[in-house]
């Protein structure tokens, strides 16, 4: 088993519902060469783009992984590649429209010969049918790959199994080759202060690794996750738990992970819909789960409906703060 399985492995031993097999999408591994720096297309997933109040031109986005090595003499910086060199389209009938960019981390690194490293950019759809054409820009000659946005293959599967496999452990007896520590705290946390929306964390898991794993370009020892329960009454909004931030109680402030977070907590609700899902946050260092005593979150979420004549403007927007959140 090489390292980037057990890595998937040990993220489906700590994540114990099936986020990913409904909404994301696999690809074949694609690589292509551009002026001595391979990119390699690692992963894609289906999101709800981040309006943060603000319209956006789409419903949906596509978060794109992609490993970039430098194989030339000159030092790169991976987020100029990413953003230089990388056209998005999307197949349309009628024509291709270039897909503009709605979030993105930056990595601020540079790399030396032979060096790696993973950068996560997202681009708005047009719809998730049709596929997107990526256009990689080279001082010779331009290249194309086509990713389908309607094909999943067999890693979903197995990875499903490895979940459902998980859950009979859930924190009891011994826990699987690889992780080290695992621990389930009850939060029971509520809020309905906003627009009859109903936002729950029943719990919060955290987990270590035995090893450091190398997970979607990020080095993590261990992981907090952290499960929401969200409904709401008589009103459409759009709610993102799952590019929220945490505060641990040790000052790491942390971003959750676009690519492992369940996708479908966030984005549009409809009047009296109900979801469920979880949001993953890596943690860079960690020597033992008990290091972390407390965490904070923070995230947006603003009415569906634009037409400002027909919604309080001000309540059209809505910040949430869980404040300090006890792990007991």
């Amino acid at each position: 088993m090489n390292k980037k399985t057990t890595t998937l492995s040990l993220i489906s031993v700590l994540i114990f519902t099936i986020f990913l097999a409904s909404c994301s999408k696999s690809i074949d591994r694609h690589n292509v060469v551009i002026d001595d720096v391979k990119v390699d297309v690692q992963k894609t997933k289906i999101i709800k783009p981040h309006t943060a109040g603000n319209e956006t031109s789409s419903k949906h986005a596509i978060a794109i992984l992609y490993e970039i090595k430098n194989n030339g003499s000159k030092s790169i910086n991976p987020d100029y590649i990413a953003d230089s060199k990388i056209y998005p389209y999307q197949k349309l009938k009628k024509s291709n429209k270039q897909l503009t960019e709605n979030v993105g981390a930056d990595l601020d690194v540079t790399l030396d010969k032979n060096q790696s490293a993973k950068v996560t950019r997202i681009y708005q759809l047009e719809n998730t049918k049709d596929p997107v054409l990526l256009k990689f820009k080279s001082s010779d000659k331009d290249q194309d790959l086509i990713l389908d946005l309607n094909r999943s293959d067999s890693s979903d599967k197995n990875k499903s199994q490895n979940e459902k496999k998980s859950k009979k452990n859930n924190g009891k007896g011994k826990l699987p080759d690889g992780v080290e520590q695992f621990k389930t705290y009850n939060i029971n946390w509520s809020d309905n202060s906003w627009s009859g929306v109903t936002v729950k964390i029943p719990d919060v898991n955290v987990g270590k690794f035995t090893e450091p794993q190398d997970i979607n370009g990020e080095t993590a020892q261990g992981t907090i996750i952290v499960n929401f329960e969200i409904s709401t009454t008589d009103t459409d909004i759009n709610i993102y738990p799952n590019q929220s931030e945490l505060l641990t109680n040790n000052g790491n402030q942390i971003k959750a992970d676009l690519i492992e977070s369940d996708s479908t907590i966030g984005g549009e609700y409809m009047a009296g819909s109900k979801k469920k899902g979880q949001v993953v946050f890596l943690i860079e260092n960690m020597n033992d789960i008990k290091e972390i005593t407390s965490l904070r979150l923070k995230f947006l979420g603003n009415l569906a409906n634009s037409e400002t004549d027909e919604i309080d403007i001000y309540n059209y927007t809505h910040d949430y703060d869980t404040g300090t959140l006890e792990l007991n």
